[in-house]
């Protein structure tokens, strides 16, 4: 194995064992990035419109309606995504104490996986997960590589010539895999971010395109501030015809005094482009952004509670505009960990669980400890760490 100089200098010129994750934007951020929905963009326009009203003795309330509202939506989003974001995080982290048996200065040592670098020795048994890419060097291994390909078939690995870092490779050890059988040794050649598995963290931590709820509110804010327009322009014309024309009696010279007014005719343009920017605030629906940051925020709550975890609360509508979910096979969508169903005793006595099993024979007849790979309390009902094949 390295020696700890060389395990140093392995990891200035490698980097670290730790998988790449985006940098988390801070709360103000995403506050501020949430005001791009496109209804609150609309709501934001209404409220610049209010705000210079108010000067000529617009309404007040009505503009802090706007700005509340635009506030409250806009803060429940934020509160609700920083959240799921944040158990997102811890969950991730929650792996990063794993231990693996490194050779380091020309002894066994159980090391976290961050501490793995370049050229390090690993020792490889069933019910292990692998730290880094690598390649077997000697040994024979049976690896649960459903976490790279999706495929639950078990996949044998042997010392080969062939290098490739790929999950074809007959002698490639990649992260992210499980041990199920067997014994080896590989030596690390990609740690952390040059992983095969660092490779897919990159992919799926990319840009995703626009949710279908975000979609729609795009569409829909379009069709408002297409009709609010129409609607603004229309009424505006309809007050200056009424004034010059109407009030005029269709009068020639009356209609052409007014016009050379500039005073007058100013005032009264004025007043209809106050009165056309009036109509599109008054079509801005100022809850909608709200009533749908509170209804996203509550069945993130609502998942939570099911022991799903939502990153985006805009994720929960997405999942449920699916038409069709294609899939391969069983071992993609099931978790693919084991648990005990029963207890044979050695004379052919079934028992429904390892509590009742020891009930009757007690722990020290029968040395499971060895095929829980944890303490006794897991033979007692506690969770523990189940290794083996079947």
């Amino acid at each position: 194995g390295l020696s700890e100089d060389e395990a140093e200098r392995s990891r200035r010129e490698h980097g670290e064992n730790v998988l790449p994750r985006r940098k988390r934007r801070s709360f103000l951020a995403k506050f501020i990035s949430n005001l791009s929905d496109p209804v609150i963009k609309i709501l934001l326009f209404a409220l610049g419109v209010n705000i210079v009203f108010l000067f000529h003795g617009g309404d007040v309330a009505e503009t802090v309606g706007i700005a509340l509202s635009v506030l409250i939506a806009t803060l429940i989003s934020t509160l609700s995504e920083h959240g799921s974001e944040a158990a997102f995080i811890s969950l991730e982290k929650s792996g990063d104490g794993d231990l693996c048996r490194v050779m380091r200065e020309g002894a066994v040592r159980a090391l976290p996986f961050d501490e793995v670098v370049v050229g390090d020795v690993l020792l490889l048994s069933a019910g292990e997960a692998v730290s880094a890419d690598g390649l077997l060097l000697s040994g024979e291994l049976t690896l649960d590589m459903s976490a790279m390909t999706g495929e639950s078939r078990e996949v044998e690995k042997r010392p080969s010539r062939d290098g490739a870092m790929l999950p074809d490779s007959p002698s490639s050890v990649l992260r992210g895999c499980f041990v199920t059988s067997g014994e080896g040794v590989m030596r690390v050649s990609a740690v952390g971010a040059s992983t095969y598995l660092g490779g897919i963290c990159r992919e799926v931590q990319g840009e995703v395109r626009e949710s279908p709820l975000r979609v729609r509110l795009t569409a829909l804010a379009r069709q408002i501030s297409r009709l609010g327009y129409i609607a603004a322009i229309l009424v505006a014309a309809a007050f200056l015809f009424n004034v010059f024309i109407i009030d005029s009696g269709f009068r020639r010279e009356v209609i052409l005094f007014k016009l050379s007014s500039p005073v007058f005719l100013f005032s009264k343009l004025f007043d209809a482009l106050t009165l056309a920017l009036t109509v599109i605030v008054v079509a801005v629906p100022e809850g909608l952004p709200m009533m749908i940051a509170v209804v996203l925020s509550r069945n993130v709550r609502r998942m939570a509670r099911a022991g799903v975890l939502v990153k985006k609360p805009v994720g929960i509508e997405a999942a449920g505009c699916m038409n069709v979910l294609f899939t391969d096979k069983t071992g993609t969508l099931t978790e693919g960990k084991m648990k005990v169903a029963g207890v044979i005793s050695g004379d052919g006595e079934l028992f429904s669980s390892v509590g009742r099993f020891f009930a009757k024979y007690g722990e020290e007849k029968y040395l499971l400890n060895a095929f829980f790979n944890s303490s006794s309390a897991a033979g007692k009902g506690a969770d523990g760490k189940l290794t083996g094949d079947v």
